[in-house]
């Protein structure tokens, strides 16, 4: 099994990292000044925190789940869309985040970073092996590291 990860010091951090932790922070401040129903903050921040600390400690599961939070986030905010005006304000905002957030997660440094290029073949996997993405697998040669 391999060792625990140590956390990442924010100048070895790549800058597209540096850009998901900081939209991240933001999601969660957004919710906190947004949210009026505080049963429901406290999960929405919870989980924001623990993708947003996940992506320091260089956790893949941190990173799947910041691509697809905000992708949820938006279908649901879109599914209450029949909101007054500020509402669709925050709706823009939240989408605004989510593209940028998607996008830093993409780049070519955030996938060195999380360890999701094959170590035997160097091509790009985005395949877990496990439940909680400790271990990536390779979709061409299957390697697992």
């Amino acid at each position: 099994m391999s060792q625990p990860l140590a956390w990442a010091r924010w100048s070895d951090i790549p800058g597209s990292i540096r850009k998901a932790v900081i939209i991240s922070g933001l999601f969660v401040l957004l919710n906190v000044l947004l949210s009026p129903n505080t049963g429901m903050l406290i999960a929405r921040v919870a989980v924001g925190l623990l993708i947003l600390f996940g992506f320091v400690k260089r956790h893949r599961l941190a990173w799947q789940w910041g691509r697809l939070l905000p992708v949820l986030m938006l279908i649901g905010a879109f599914m209450n869309i029949n909101q007054p005006l500020d509402a669709w304000i925050d709706f823009m905002v939240f989408s605004a985040l989510a593209v940028a957030l998607t996008i830093a997660l993409t780049r070519p440094g955030s996938i060195t970073y999380f360890r999701l290029i094959c170590p035997a073949c160097q091509r790009k996997s985005k395949k877990a092996d496990d439940l909680l993405f400790r271990r990536a697998r390779c979709i061409k040669c299957r390697n697992v590291w």
